[in-house]
């Protein structure tokens, strides 16, 4: 949950909304693919086209992202 919350922070058009609303897939791979965020705890996530993400907070760990039925999704 606390990954889709920072899915609406990349995306501008979300924050100036009245209300929240879906993103569809290619709405969410626009805002993160070849983007890297930063978490309030001070560590960072890259998300590669590649579909290949780094988490860094201390040691990095890597996995994969996809979109799959206009969700985002991890391991």
């Amino acid at each position: 949950m606390r990954r889709f919350a920072l899915i609406l922070l990349v995306w501008p058009e979300i924050l100036a909304a009245d209300t929240l609303r879906p993103l569809t897939g290619a709405q969410i791979l626009d805002a993160l693919s070849g983007r890297t965020l930063a978490y309030d705890n001070g560590a960072t996530q890259v998300f590669e086209p590649s579909m290949a993400t780094q988490y860094f907070s201390g040691r990095p760990s890597s996995g994969r992202w996809a979109v799959r039925d206009d969700r985002y999704c991890s391991i």
